[in-house]
């Protein structure tokens, strides 16, 4: 009986102890001003104070009911029956990790990484230009992880359209992938690359056909604008494979 409730004690104490852990470090980061775009604090929550506060907490609810069960007159417990009620919570705390925290190896590109040219066709009244000054654009790629080196979007005019340039490098081998672009403020464009370009693209020798926007938003997580402000936001691609 004794075996069966120290488990339950480094389970509950896991529990517990996990919980203040991940809380923890949020509380810290927000009482201590840290960044928390695109979910880092939860995320840096997540791999520093949940599995510390699982550890620790297993390993006090262990020890606090060990230490209760020999108050109230039970029989001791030997050194192998605590080590044993350890490594079943610390190989289910483990799996449980694990099971929501693990990620398989991403597939990188072999080599030098693709580029992908990108221009964008607005209607001129579309762009602020003060507002585009040196702001760049966003690749997201693989399960939402978004990247924005060496993407700062330059605008040009052609007759009533602006077009803007900008470039972004391929990290994974994931078709999944989108070209996101503040123009102005509530202006949101989002380009969805799936179907044009694969997840190891070869090289192409020019600009490919103009694909019209897939989605234009007042921000991330907004619903889309009437479709008629859509009309003509369109982008083309080209893609360069430089040689190592």
């Amino acid at each position: 009986m004794t075996f069966f409730l120290a488990l339950l004690g480094a389970v509950g104490g896991a529990v517990l102890g996990g919980a203040i852990g991940f809380f923890g470090v949020i509380l810290l980061g927000y009482a201590t001003g840290a960044d928390d775009q695109q979910g880092a604090l939860a995320m840096g929550a997540a791999v520093t104070g949940l599995p510390v506060g699982l550890v620790i907490g297993a390993i006090l609810g262990c020890v606090i009911v060990l230490r209760m069960r020999r108050k109230a007159g039970a029989g001791p417990v030997t050194g192998r029956q605590g080590l044993a009620a350890l490594g079943i919570t610390g190989t289910v705390l483990l799996g449980f990790y694990g099971y929501f925290f693990w990620e398989p190896p991403k597939p990188r590109f072999k080599g030098s990484q693709p580029v992908i040219l990108a221009e964008i066709r607005l209607p001129a009244g579309m762009v602020d230009p003060e507002f585009l000054d040196g702001r760049r654009s966003l690749l997201r790629t693989y399960e939402d992880t978004y990247y924005d080196a060496d993407t700062v979007m330059t605008p040009r005019q052609e007759g009533d359209w602006t077009i803007i340039e900008t470039r972004q490098s391929l990290f994974y081998r994931k078709a999944d992938r989108a070209i996101h672009a503040w123009v102005r403020p509530g202006r949101l464009l989002i380009f969805e690359l799936e179907d044009k370009i694969g997840a190891n693209p070869a090289e192409t020798d020019a600009f490919g056909d103009w694909h019209p926007v897939t989605h234009i938003r007042p921000g991330f997580y907004e619903e889309d604008i009437p479709a008629e402000e859509a009309e003509g936001v369109a982008i083309r691609l080209r893609v360069l494979r430089p040689v190592d």
